[in-house]
């Protein structure tokens, strides 16, 4: 009887331990499995977290490429906007150059008439002067005019007073210097202005 008792007690001991190794190991493997799970997460926050942060740096890189590209393409269009403002002035340049050169060639030719027709020239430059000076003013003027000027309008029976500064014409003067008219070459080509320069640009480039 006394042996029963004790092999049923040495058996529930058994159960027992049996119980408990059970129940260590379902709580290692719950461990087991809870550690698992939360290194999966770390893993898994830390791979979000990582795709976020590369996501950012191609989108800032992506944003600095589109704004080193529009800078460089605004400054290509000022260096290209410049050059054309550049070639254009270089151009009007060179045309105002080669019209100047056309008036000066005129001129010069203008000075290098035969007496005769020189002389008729100047003739009507005077009556147009005459006319003008008597629709102004009823005093007689002074008469100016380049030396060789002067001398042919005296063969054509016109005083008038050498001034080196007046070629190509002449001019009239009021005795107090207040009031002044010319008529000249170079006069008459101010006067024509952009009118003259804007012809000789047709002709020339047209």
């Amino acid at each position: 009887m006394g042996l029963t008792r004790l092999q049923s007690r040495c058996q529930m001991d058994i159960n027992m331990q049996n119980a408990n190794d059970a129940l260590l190991k379902a709580i290692e493997e719950d461990a087991l499995a809870e550690s698992a799970r939360l290194v999966k997460e770390a893993v898994d926050a830390a791979s979000a977290i990582i795709g976020e942060a590369e996501a950012e740096v191609a989108a800032e890189r992506e944003e600095r490429l589109g704004a080193l590209y529009q800078g460089f393409e605004r400054r290509r269009a000022s260096a290209v906007n410049n050059a054309r403002i550049r070639v254009n002035a270089i151009k009007l340049m060179a045309r105002r150059e080669v019209v100047e050169g056309v008036l000066s060639g005129l001129l010069t030719e203008v000075g290098r008439m035969p007496d005769a027709d020189y002389t008729a020239l100047l003739t009507r430059l005077f009556k147009e002067l005459e006319r003008a000076w008597k629709e102004s003013s009823a005093s007689e003027p002074r008469v100016l005019a380049g030396a060789r000027e002067a001398g042919l309008l005296a063969k054509a029976g016109i005083a008038a007073e050498i001034d080196p500064a007046v070629s190509l014409g002449a001019v009239f003067k009021s005795k107090d210097g207040r009031l002044r008219f010319e008529n000249t070459m170079h006069s008459r080509i101010e006067k024509a202005g952009s009118v003259l320069v804007m012809e000789l640009n047709r002709h020339i480039f047209g």
